[in-house]
């Protein structure tokens, strides 16, 4: 694997968490190990109470944000590309339990598989720092595509889930996110992404809304609101900026467009959650 500096493996504690604003927004996979105490998460309007020995799982194209979490709060947060670990994951799960992980990211690990997970963590963390080693890249890979498959191993087995393997239509929906992951900043029309798979837009339509619940439009709309709001969250730009990075004509295209899908226009937004930054 190429980009092995995208791999982070980053040990957590109330101080930690305090000292950074309060969402986790990125365009990759991760895992946040709860080890003890507790925090308390918002994803897409659900709230999710963590405790010791439970593991979420956040997407990507998501916002999670951090509501409480307790004094003694310790976890491990697991980072890493997106592309790479949905090329992993694909090979032993279809779209269904995607789409289930996003509305149910939280699972109770077991003693054994707790160990497990810990153990993979803790050579990984040895061989990120081996800078030297010779096949240091080919050896993080194979431990992320590992780690993954614990995870995932865990999720099943904690939600009593058999694994399920992708068909074609599968592989369509799983094309078009990375698809999308690539080029939503510039490309926001169905066709586009319909024509890269050689398919009719109708079919291909078809098949996304009927594997995900989702029409295609959707997907693009969740990306590139994300990305908005992951850019609003930050203080370096403004809105016009922000306007010019997504690849709209003007800020007030970008604001209607906002404002559309979230019911709020940038600039509120950004203030509320600055509010919300400065209780937190």
């Amino acid at each position: 694997m190429d980009n092995i500096h995208s791999i982070e493996i980053i040990d957590v504690t109330k101080d930690f968490v305090d000292s950074k604003y309060p969402v986790i927004h990125s365009d990759k996979n991760g895992f946040l190990l709860c080890k003890q105490g507790s925090i308390q998460l918002l994803l897409d309007d659900s709230t999710f109470n963590i405790n010791a020995g439970d593991l979420y799982i956040y997407p990507p194209f998501s916002q999670t944000f951090i509501k409480e979490v307790s004094y003694d709060f310790l976890g491990v947060v697991g980072i890493a590309d997106f592309d790479f670990v949905l090329s992993t994951i694909i090979q032993v799960s279809n779209t269904q339990q995607h789409i289930y992980i996003r509305s149910r990211p939280c699972v109770t690990l077991n003693q054994h598989q707790q160990r497990n997970i810990e153990e993979l963590i803790s050579v990984m963390k040895n061989r990120i720092a081996e800078i030297d080693r010779p096949l240091r890249a080919q050896i993080l890979s194979a431990l992320v595509q590992t780690v993954c498959f614990e995870i995932l191993d865990a999720y099943l087995d904690g939600l009593s889930i058999s694994p399920l393997y992708q068909n074609q239509r599968d592989k369509i929906f799983h094309r078009f996110i990375q698809d999308c992951f690539m080029h939503f900043k510039k490309h926001r029309e169905v066709k586009f992404y319909a024509e890269l798979q050689h398919l009719t837009p109708r079919y291909f339509s078809t098949v996304i809304r009927e594997v995900s619940g989702k029409t295609p439009m959707d997907w693009i709309n969740l990306s590139i609101i994300t990305e908005a709001k992951k850019l609003l969250v930050t203080p370096d730009l403004n809105i016009k900026e922000i306007a010019i990075q997504l690849n709209f004509e003007d800020q007030s295209l970008f604001g209607r467009y906002f404002k559309r899908i979230t019911g709020l226009s940038p600039s509120n937004f950004r203030a509320k959650q600055n509010i919300a930054c400065k209780r937190h």
